[in-house]
């Protein structure tokens, strides 16, 4: 099958978008960090990806932009898909002494304790994209800026179901199928595919951060499974390897069609080839800025905002200039 995109949730999608960064521009309204004679403040981002997760290094240069133009310091570490590690690197950080943590936290649990920690010792904690499972009396003291990834499945299954019938099999790779940002997703793909009447398969394989070889296995399965209607996913890592998979392996474009985030030079390409019909992005640039000057904030005034809500923008070949930035593209 091979229908015109739905555009009517497309369109709601940009309004709401519109909504969230005008509230997130509201907010941003932070006073310098570095004040004559007072020390700059010290921020630390900790990724849960790979530091060859091209959205996270976009997001990190433009943290440290806004760092720069606030005076404060800013650092970036990686736990490489390691959810433990990333929990080790914030005790790190806090024991280092900075004031401010910024991170995804895409296992609720896992950093529970190292959180507990930075919140004792005074600093500043902000969730990005993923929140931890604490008490409600802990998540009060804790910025969060978040979108909800059964949104994010929704959306992909929005936008794909012209491309799949009732009982057909999703392939939906995953640099980290454990994590909330695919186990959310896939539940509410499944979940929204149901609603327009059609029971599908969902086929979740891990196919590693690593791009290589998560393309290589992406490759692999699709010439083993001739047979799936679509592959979809939201990882960032997993849809760019699959537009590179679909070049390496010389593989008609539409067969299968691809759902996912468009956030690299692959899936930019593949949706100007027709690998990709759509993508399903996050707003990218002011909610990163948007971090910074909110723990800068929180540093100096002890004062921790309300929650804030990261828009989603659905990308076609016909506003790919417009919504995904330059960086990310070429």
């Amino acid at each position: 099958m091979n229908q015109p995109i739905k555009t009517l949730r497309s369109a709601a999608l940009a309004a709401v978008a519109l909504l969230a960064m005008s509230a997130l521009t509201a907010c941003g309204t932070s006073t310098p960090a570095g004040e004559a004679g007072e020390e700059p403040i010290k921020i630390a981002f900790i990724g849960e990806s790979s530091s060859t997760d091209v959205i996270w290094s976009y997001r990190a240069d433009r943290m440290r932009e806004e760092a720069e133009e606030l005076g404060a310091e800013f650092v970036d570490r990686y736990a490489e898909g390691d959810y433990a590690l990333q929990a080790q690197m914030i005790d790190e950080e806090v024991a280092r002494g900075v004031d401010a943590i910024i991170a995804p936290f895409f296992d609720p649990t896992v950093a529970n304790d190292a959180i507990l920690n930075a919140l004792e010792q005074g600093v500043a904690v902000y969730a990005l994209l993923g929140a931890p499972d604490l008490p409600e009396a802990d998540m009060a003291k804790i910025a969060v800026a978040l979108t909800d990834w059964g949104d994010v499945g929704a959306e992909l299954a929005s936008v794909a179901a012209d491309y799949v019938d009732d009982g057909d099999t999703v392939v939906w790779p995953a640099e980290a199928p454990d994590g909330t940002y695919i186990t959310d997703a896939v539940a509410a793909f499944k979940e929204e595919m149901a609603g327009e009447g059609k029971t599908v398969t969902v086929d979740v394989i891990d196919v590693t951060g690593d791009p290589t070889t998560a393309s290589s296995n992406i490759l692999s399965y699709l010439v083993a499974n001739p047979e799936v209607s679509a592959l979809a996913t939201s990882g960032a890592i997993a849809i760019g390897a699959a537009n590179t998979a679909m070049t390496q392996g010389n593989l008609d474009a539409g067969r299968p069609p691809l759902f996912g985030q468009v956030v690299n030079p692959s899936s930019a390409n593949g949706i100007l080839t027709g690998y990709m019909p759509a993508g399903v992005n996050l707003e990218l640039t002011e909610s990163s800025y948007e971090a910074v000057r909110t723990v800068v904030d929180m540093v100096k005034t002890g004062e921790v905002p309300a929650p804030v809500n990261v828009p989603l923008i659905v990308v076609t070949k016909d506003n790919l200039e417009e919504v995904v930035p330059e960086a990310l593209r070429d």
